[in-house]
């Protein structure tokens, strides 16, 4: 149950950052963002927090699903 748990307050903190990103991102501040974030997780982590890939070809604006979200675990080391 812990587990769960755990895992639940996991992907509501990611749902959270998407859209500070995505804001971030339309307001022209992802960096400040993402310099930000730096401060949280592993020490060692190369790398932006935050991400915006758009999809090849994509004429539409970036939407949540273009927001990529790394790891702040320190298991995903990039």
């Amino acid at each position: 149950m812990c587990l769960c748990a755990l895992h639940c307050e996991m992907r509501n903190t990611e749902q959270m950052l998407k859209s500070v990103g995505l804001i971030a991102h339309q307001i022209g501040s992802l960096q400040e963002c993402n310099e930000k974030l730096s401060n949280f997780g592993p020490s060692n982590f190369k790398g932006d927090r935050i991400s915006v890939t758009l999809r090849q070809g994509q004429q539409t604006a970036a939407e949540r699903n273009n927001i990529s979200i790394a790891s702040f675990s320190g298991e995903l080391q990039m």
